[in-house]
């Protein structure tokens, strides 16, 4: 019995570590649909800020990394198309962009005054 007792918990542990690394590689939707190219515009008020309205997501460009807006979260990459990771530091240009620049249905927060 002490046998069949390790062997369960040893299969609930690595059902809890697959499960917990499927959540943690779900790739994000594709922010730059294939064939488009980010046309850059530079956000008003938002010195070295540059958005790409010309695609259907929420996309930034600022001091060589890209923040992309989707879910809720801040995601940061080296490039317009990712890999996406989730940010721990925002920028404060870009965490304080003005929610009306935003696309999607969930915006951020508005900028602290």
């Amino acid at each position: 019995m002490p046998r069949l007792s390790k062997l369960l918990l040893i299969l609930l542990l690595l059902a809890a570590f697959a499960g917990s690394q499927a959540w943690a590689l779900t790739p994000l939707p594709p922010t730059v649909p294939k064939g488009a190219t980010p046309q850059w515009t530079p956000v008003p008020g938002s010195p070295g800020v540059d958005s790409a309205p010309n695609l259907k997501i929420d996309l930034f460009h600022y001091r060589g990394l890209y923040y992309y807006w989707i879910a809720g979260g801040w995601r940061v990459g080296k490039t317009p198309t990712g890999p996406w990771q989730k940010a721990r530091e925002v920028p404060p240009a870009i965490r304080n962009l003005d929610p009306a620049l935003f696309k999607s249905i969930i915006k951020p927060p508005p900028p602290k005054q």
